[in-house]
């Protein structure tokens, strides 16, 4: 990703409405990254499957409407980054 956090809100896709010229990278067989073409920045991280997409929080008007709940993928964080807020800690993805 470029970066060591994504921090999002997962929303079902057909909650959403999406205007203005966004891109579109398929990043794995389920996953593709959405991002705006003026600017680059990244959106979403929507589910090929049609169900649910990542919102960047950064996106929001209100960057801070939001608060963590867990963390994921940490098996894969940068040595540096220290979790330590009390959160729970998922090697990978969100437990099913």
């Amino acid at each position: 990703m470029g970066s060591p956090f994504f921090a999002r809100a997962l929303y079902d896709q057909r909650a959403l409405t999406i205007t203005g010229d966004t891109g579109r990278y398929p990043s794995s067989e389920w996953l593709d990254r959405v991002f705006c073409k003026h600017c680059g920045t990244r959106l979403f991280a929507w589910r090929r499957n049609g169900t649910a997409a990542g919102v960047a929080l950064a996106t929001f008007d209100d960057r801070n409407a939001f608060s963590p709940t867990e963390h994921i993928w940490v098996s894969e964080k940068i040595a540096w980054v220290c979790l330590d807020d009390g959160l729970p800690q998922h090697p990978e993805g969100p437990p099913s």
